[in-house]
């Protein structure tokens, strides 16, 4: 005898939100004048570091949330988000001494819900 299953059925509303708009800064900073001055020139002696900041259009704290750095398109190191005034947030991270050679190092916010 065949077997009868009742009609039954589900719904989910969502809603569908335009993504806020972010804005990256990066720049790099050398050992060799302890880190003062931003530059793209350094002795092959030099510990280097990167720091930046990053803007949400709605100007959102963002603290916490991990920024991916990558020099030369290596493996992603994160770096936190800190330090939220006048609506932006900061990041630094140390990279250690580079080879010589030109190096491009791209700071990446994710997308992020918050």
């Amino acid at each position: 005898m065949p077997t009868n299953y009742k009609v039954s059925q589900a719904q989910v509303v969502i809603e569908v939100l335009a993504a806020i708009g972010t804005v990256t800064v990066i720049q790099a900073y050398g050992s060799g004048d302890d880190y003062t001055t931003p530059a793209t020139s350094f002795a092959d002696d030099e510990t280097i570091a990167v720091a930046g900041s990053l803007t949400a259009s709605n100007g959102v704290n963002l603290t916490g949330v991990l920024m991916s750095i990558t020099v030369d398109g290596g493996t992603p190191i994160t770096t936190p988000l800190y330090g939220f005034t006048g609506g932006v947030n900061y990041f630094q991270l140390q990279l250690g001494i580079l080879s010589i050679g030109s190096h491009t190092v791209v700071a990446t916010f994710p997308r992020t819900r918050k």
